[in-house]
């Protein structure tokens, strides 16, 4: 087993042993993160377990279905909760693809209700 560096959407680095997908929890902001041991792309969340963040809560069960209305409640919430720059990653990749591909991507990022 090797041991390499992670780094969380934070800006946090810290080191991780390679063992294939390990799910692990930054020390300064307690974000899960995920790292793969043959260093292809790091992402926030493991295999679709859980979104990159757990603590953010987005209720769009009886709220406006647009497209732009779930994209803004989702940006709201994650401006409030973790950051600008982290709503502004969020929304240029939900504005990429269908509907259905922006219900995929609001839940890989945040807890919906």
């Amino acid at each position: 087993m090797t041991t390499s560096t992670s780094t969380c959407a934070c800006g946090f680095t810290f080191g991780v042993a390679d063992a294939g997908w390990s799910a692990l929890l930054c020390p300064q902001c307690n974000t899960i993160t995920a790292q793969q041991a043959d260093d292809q792309l790091q992402r926030g969340y493991v295999a679709n377990l859980w979104p990159y963040y757990p603590d953010v809560v987005v209720q769009l069960t009886g709220t406006d279905g647009n497209a732009f209305a779930v994209i803004a409640a989702v940006e709201q919430a994650l401006r409030a909760a973790v950051g600008g720059g982290v709503a502004d990653a969020f929304r240029d990749e939900a504005m990429k693809g269908s509907y259905d591909a922006l219900l995929r991507t609001v839940m890989r990022w945040v807890e919906v209700h």
